[in-house]
Formats: structure tokens, C-alpha cells, sequence
């Protein structure tokens, strides 16, 4: 994993442990006695920061000529509602080489596979396995064109629809 992957992976973890407000630091029972103008001012400061970081890392893809997928979009990387989802994610999608799939899931509960063979995705078999990451959220970098397969190992998972094919291309000239 590059530097900026372990940026962004970084990022993500940490941003999703911050307090949504002060409330939740110092308790409901010091706000009560007055204090809302500092809870607003933290706020303030604490979203000034992570939009100034989320610009950042956008700024530095968009340099790259890179996209950043999150894979499933809002819903994540989980047992999807039905076996078309992710699928369905993906055809409306471009993918390109040296764009980055983003698969969020809590560590222990998902994981992601990607296999080299069609027949192992289908099947979801792990026999000519590629990679396998256990810690989310993970960052790939999809680094040549072609068919790419991904999948949950974990359980039922891949047999329930858990399963990502992405078709990489070379970028179209501008």
C-alpha cells in the first residue's frame, strides 16, 4: 500500500471514530448548563477539518487522473439487500486503470477476495486466489485493464451476492 493509500485509509478510520459533536465528548449534562455556544464552535472547527482533508485527498486524485470508488456507494461493503446489488453499483460505473476501489466494512465481519478467475467469482470458490484483506476499510488501486473479480469469503457471503466484477480500462484520450 502506497503512502497515499495509507493516507486515505487513514482518513476514513479516523474520521469515522471522531465524535459527531461535543455532546458526546463531555457528556449532554455540561451542555445543558449553557455551554451550547462552544458545542457550535467545535462543531464548526471539527467540519472545517475534515472538509479540508477530504479536499485534500480529492485534490491529489483528481491530480492522478484517478477516481475514487466506494464501492456499493452509501451502503457499503456488507450481505447486500439482493444478489444484483453490487452489479447493479457497477454498471454505472467507469473504472480505469489507476482509479481506487474503496470496500468499507467493519474488520471481522466482512473481508475481500479478489479472485483471477471468472468460475471462482461465480462459483465462489477460493482456489486461485489473488489478495485477500481482512482489515477494512480497504483501498485497491486497480493497476491494469481487464476484468477484475472481488468477493467476501466470510460465511454465505459471496453466495448471497456479496461480489464485485469491474471491467478496468485504459483512460480514453482527452
Amino acid at each position: 500500500m502506497d503512502l497515499y493509500n495509507s493516507s486515505f485509509a487513514s482518513f476514513l478510520f479516523l474520521a469515522r471514530l471522531l465524535p459527531q459533536s461535543t455532546a458526546e465528548v463531555r457528556g449532554d449534562r455540561e451542555l445543558a448548563e449553557g455551554e451550547g455556544e462552544e458545542q457550535g464552535m467545535a462543531e464548526a472547527h471539527l467540519t472545517l477539518l475534515l472538509l479540508a482533508a477530504s479536499m485534500s485527498c480529492l485534490v491529489t486524485a483528481s491530480q492522478a487522473h484517478q477516481k475514487i470508488h466506494i464501492v456499493g456507494g452509501s451502503y457499503g461493503w456488507k450481505i447486500p439487500p439482493n444478489t444484483t446489488f453490487y452489479e447493479e453499483w457497477a454498471n454505472k460505473q467507469s473504472f480505469f486503470v489507476g482509479d481506487k476501489l474503496v470496500f468499507l466494512y467493519t474488520t471481522g465481519l466482512q473481508n475481500v477476495i479478489e479472485a483471477s478467475e471468472e468460475e471462482e467469482f461465480t462459483y465462489c470458490k477460493q482456489t486461485n486466489v489473488e489478495d485477500v484483506q481482512f482489515v477494512g476499510p480497504t483501498i485497491l488501486q486497480l493497476t491494469k485493464a481487464g476484468v477484475h473479480y472481488f468477493y467476501c469469503s466470510v460465511g454465505l457471503h459471496c453466495e448471497g451476492g456479496q461480489k464485485l466484477r469491474v471491467n478496468v480500462t485504459h483512460e480514453a484520450a482527452a
